[in-house]
């Protein structure tokens, strides 16, 4: 099975749902990485803003997954995809 990115909102009460409705969420296990909290558009809940994608920068440095060179990980998973 190839592995798919798909981005979803998690609301308050934890259920996952795609941000595209057109795009099923398959059943299974799943690797999930918070990217921060923000207005959810389904609730009227407010919570911190985390727009910018800089804010993200260095989030998974300690990860013991990504300690290669960014550039070997991103050839490894192109070739994955060959």
């Amino acid at each position: 099975m190839s592995q798919q990115t798909i981005e979803v909102e998690i609301d308050p009460s934890g259920r996952v749902r795609p941000l595209d409705p057109r795009i099923p969420v398959p059943a299974g296990p799943a690797l999930l990485t918070p990217l921060g909290t923000r207005v959810c558009e389904s609730t009227s809940h407010t919570h911190t803003s985390m727009e910018d994608w800089h804010d993200l920068v260095g989030a998974l440095a300690g990860s013991p997954n990504w300690r290669e060179d960014p550039q070997m990980i991103q050839q490894r998973l192109r070739d994955d995809w060959r």
